[in-house]
């Protein structure tokens, strides 16, 4: 269980305070919220790339608190596309994932397979579409094989094929007890997958009532 205690997010401004949520394992969560709200920077703290003075983001199993070293190891949180170095390739990534996160190489060529990627992994990302820099960055999800995963507007650039790939692989994780967030606009129709949906904006971070559609 990952659990957001009483956390304050501010850069130059307050974009909220106390905010308070817990991400159970098999489960699908959505956050909506405009532009400049603080999304990113919400998934970024709880990724721990960044801190805040008040307030944590912490994991617990079996009611023991997770240490922080082995907590980078269950959370994978890779924000954007533009985080690529273009020299380098599709599989040079999933291939680092793979080695950092200590997974099964097996998964190296299960992602490749379902996102389809055979044609270009090898060749260098400067030469990739939009579309496909988005199939290597949730592949290195599944490679990862953590049990939380953080996504910051995950469908960007897909088309509706490849969008619809993706909620079938969310639920696949689901079932896997995978912990699943994502951020998104909230007129996006693949809220309609998750468990649980929250709000942020203006300041003000709440639950909202989602109901699963399968």
């Amino acid at each position: 269980m990952l659990q957001v205690k009483n956390l304050k997010l501010k850069t130059n401004t307050i974009l909220a305070d106390r905010i308070n949520l817990t991400l159970d394992k098999g489960r699908i969560y959505g956050l909506s919220a405009p532009n400049g709200s603080g999304k990113s920077t919400l998934l970024r703290t709880i990724a721990s790339v960044r801190n805040e003075e008040i307030g944590h983001a912490e994991i617990t199993e079996n009611e023991q608190k997770i240490s922080a070293k082995e907590v980078k190891k269950l959370i994978y949180y890779f924000e954007s596309s533009n985080w690529f170095n273009p020299a380098l390739s599709g599989k040079d990534y999933l291939e680092l994932v793979c080695g950092l996160w200590q997974s099964d190489n097996k998964y190296i060529e299960e992602a490749i397979n379902y996102w389809e990627m055979s044609s270009f992994i090898h060749t260098p990302i400067k030469k990739y579409s939009l579309g496909m820099k988005q199939k290597v960055l949730i592949a290195m999800y599944m490679v990862s094989n953590a049990d939380y995963w953080l996504l910051d507007e995950p469908t960007i650039a897909l088309d509706r094929p490849s969008i619809k790939r993706f909620e079938e692989l969310l639920l696949a994780k689901k079932a896997e007890g995978k912990a699943i967030l994502f951020s998104a606009h909230e007129n996006e129709e693949f809220f309609t997958i998750c468990d649980q949906q929250f709000r942020l904006e203006l300041g003000i971070f709440k639950s909202l009532d989602c109901e699963v559609s399968l």
